[in-house]
Formats: C-alpha cells, structure tokens, sequence
C-alpha cells in the first residue's frame, strides 16, 4: 500500500478511513482509482479527503492502473474553427499522457463519418474506451443514438458546441449561440448609424447553432434598432461552386445597396470569402466588418485592417476544457458541469498580440504537432 501521508502532513489515509467508519484498504482503493465500490461511496471518500487537506499524487497513482484511452472525433480544417479546437485537445494530452492517458485522434470527415467513427467505438466497449469527446453537427438520428450508446456502456462522453438534455449523463461544451448572436448584435448597434444596410451570412443551412446564432442577431436588432435593413447572404462555402455562387450574392448585394454601413460573417469559412470578396469592392466604400473565430488568417485579416474586429467562439478553450475535463472525470473522479463555460472574447487589431499569445495560434493546426 502506499505511503498514506501527504507530503504537508495534513491528513492520512487512516484519519479518512477513521472519520467515515471504513477501512484504510477501501480508502486507498478511492484514491487510486480502483474498483471495488459504489460510485456515492467513491465520491464520498474523495470529498472527504479534499476537506481533510489530503493530497492525492494522481501522477504516481497512475502507474498502478491500467492504461485509459479516450478518443477525440473531430472534423479538422485549414488553420480555422477546428485546428484551434485540436491545438487546445493536442496541449492536454501532452498533460494527460503524465497521467497514463492515451488520447487517440480521430478527424472525422462529415456527420456520416462522424456515425461510423462513434459506432466502432461503442462496439469495442468500454474495455477499450474509457471517455469520447465528439464534436456536434446538427443532432443527426444515428450520431444521437451511438452517443446514447456510449454513455449506456458507461463511456464518459462530452460533446463540444451543444447543450443537450439527452441522453442523461452527456456533459457539454455548448456553443453560446445566443449569447454569440446578441453580441455580435450589441457591436453592431454601436459601430452603426440608425439607418443602413447590414449585411449577415445565413451560415450552414442544417445547423442549429448557425441559425439559432442569425435569430438572435436579427431580434436583438429589431427591438434596439429598428432602422437597420438586415440583408441574409444564404449559403455555405464548401466548394468552389458554392464559393462561386455566394460570392456573386455577396457582390449583388453591395451593387444593390449603397448604404451598407457593417457586414458580419458568422464562421470562419464565411469571414474568409468574404474578405476575399471585400479586396474586389471599390475601395472608397467604408462600412464596420466583422469577422468570427480567431485563427491565423482573420489575425492577418486584422493587422491588414481588412476586418474591424473579430468575435472569437473560444475553440481552443473547448479542446483543451473539454479533454481536461474529461481525464479529471476519468482519474481524480470530479464532477464536471454539465456545461463547462468558455468564455467568449472580442478582438481588435489593438489587443491581438495578447491574444496570440495565450490563444495557441499555431501555424499547422489539426491533429499533427
């Protein structure tokens, strides 16, 4: 057994076992992480440890056990949303590797894709998986059901960029789409005059987040600022002709409208067309343009002066909070939230260094270091 005093002498674990009537074996049993017991019972013994000063060495204790794997299934990109994701998921599991976690990368290509990669983790079992950490697109029925799969096969399973209710035992990384929307609305209102065109991206037609994100922009207008014509550029960049056609939409609506006085993409793919978009204009017009998701291309896109700000979704905050989370649920036993909150920043040319800094913005991104 092991030496049962913290190095600060403030507890052992004969005092706990003393003080909750059980013996010292079940205690270090709790501590170490090992079965044998109830999960209240479990808990009970670790709250009481965390009171009574005992300092559990997580890092030693896990030599003794077995080797846990977790398995990140997320989409990657070009140095966008995703990469950042998997920037804040690469820098955990450095950390949790110390802790005998494997973490194993899976990029998923789309929803389908996403499917087959969760039902071959549910049908390995839990004797290979001990934690999942899944990306949501739009609630897909066969993605729902492996996800309520994993958690009845007792997997401990967060999803980044939902706030599920079901199925019981979920733990989230929500996407804050209306809060993202009211803020962005709230900037809009004080950047514009009372009358003017603003022009918004529609986002990706089938999900919520995109569209919960444009209601909650429109309403927050409408009630504040009723004199803004609010004008919706409708489709997705996914490939060249959908670039094509979205660029033509976006030129159709500066020709059309003379008074565009702000223009706010609400995803990384939309700020990037339009950018691209905004170099083809006449250059004497002047309008507030906002872009989404911090990464290396809106940072150039802000020290060029081509967006007036950036409205960062957290995405390497998700990766890293959601994984480390996850490996604390797994190997200290703690609780998580049900939804763990990341915090939602607003970027300017002024104070992007700081953010460059402390944000991770490597120039690779996704899976590979």
């Amino acid at each position: 057994m092991a030496n049962d005093r913290t190095p600060g002498g403030k507890a052992t674990i004969k005092d706990i076992s003393e003080k909750l009537g059980i013996s010292t074996t079940t205690v270090h049993r709790a501590l170490a992480g090992k079965e044998g017991m109830t999960e209240k019972l479990r808990q009970k013994i670790l709250d009481t440890a965390r009171e009574m000063g005992y300092e559990i060495n997580y890092a030693a204790a896990s030599i003794k056990r077995r080797t846990l794997r977790i398995a990140v299934v997320v989409p990657q990109d070009s140095g966008c949303y995703f990469a950042n994701i998997w920037n804040g998921v690469n820098k955990c599991a450095e950390e949790a590797r110390r802790l005998n976690i494997d973490v194993e990368m899976r990029v998923c290509d789309d929803e389908w894709h996403e499917y087959q990669i969760l039902k071959s983790i549910a049908d390995a079992g839990p004797e290979e998986y001990a934690g999942v950490l899944a990306y949501s697109y739009s609630r897909m029925p066969e993605v729902m059901m492996q996800l309520q799969r994993l958690i009845a096969l007792k997997i401990k399973t967060f999803v980044i960029d939902d706030m599920m209710a079901e199925p019981e035992g979920i733990c989230c990384i929500p996407a804050y789409q209306t809060s993202l929307g009211e803020l962005a609305a709230e900037i809009t209102a004080t950047l514009t005059p009372e009358e003017g065109t603003v022009i918004v991206t529609e986002g990706r037609a089938d999900s919520w987040v995109h569209t919960e994100k444009l209601q909650a922009y429109k309403k927050y207008l409408a009630d504040r600022k009723p004199g803004l014509n609010i004008l919706t550029i409708t489709g997705y960049p996914t490939s060249e002709e959908a670039d094509g056609a979205i660029r033509e939409n976006i030129l159709r609506a500066f020709a059309e409208h003379e008074d565009v006085v702000l223009y706010y993409a609400q995803n990384s793919l939309d700020t990037q067309l339009a950018v691209k978009v905004f170099r083809e204009l006449d250059g004497g017009r002047k309008f507030m343009r906002i872009g989404t998701d911090l990464n290396k291309y809106t940072a150039q896109y802000l020290r060029d002066e081509e967006l007036t700000l950036v409205i960062d979704q957290g995405a390497y905050a998700k990766g890293y909070m959601g994984l480390n989370a996850l490996v604390d649920s797994l190997v200290k036993h703690i609780e998580p939230d049900p939804y763990l909150n990341i915090a939602l920043d607003v970027v300017y040319r002024s104070n992007l260094r700081f953010y460059e800094r402390t944000k991770k913005l490597y120039d690779n991104g996704g899976t590979s270091k």
